[in-house]
């Protein structure tokens, strides 16, 4: 899933994102690997971006980000990779203000 995202083949990124999504998700609800399930979370919400869908990559994104905060070592690189494309595609809008502090606040 990582390799295709950042190779910018959207479609197996997130056909693999979801596979891990799915797998990821115990029957009564749990995330098996919080982190990795973060990640995948985050690789639909670059997706979106890739789109042009800023509230649903902001939506997805801040979900992921909210899982990143249960784990004790949050990945950074890819929130910061989300930010970088929603500062070249939307810089002045508040969603992105909004991803932005939420990115922050893991520090």
């Amino acid at each position: 899933m990582d390799a295709y995202r950042l190779a910018g083949d959207d479609d197996l990124a997130v056909t693999y994102a979801n596979e891990v999504l799915r797998k990821g998700t115990t029957p009564d609800g749990r995330e098996r690997s919080p982190m990795r399930m973060a990640e995948a979370t985050l690789t639909t919400a670059v997706v979106a971006a890739h789109k042009g869908e800023l509230e649903e990559a902001v939506t997805v994104g801040l979900r992921a980000l909210e899982s990143t905060r249960k784990s004790p070592r949050p990945s950074r690189w890819q929130p910061g990779e989300l930010d970088a494309k929603f500062s070249r595609r939307w810089p002045t809008e508040p969603a992105v203000q909004q991803f932005r502090e939420a990115v922050r606040s893991l520090r």
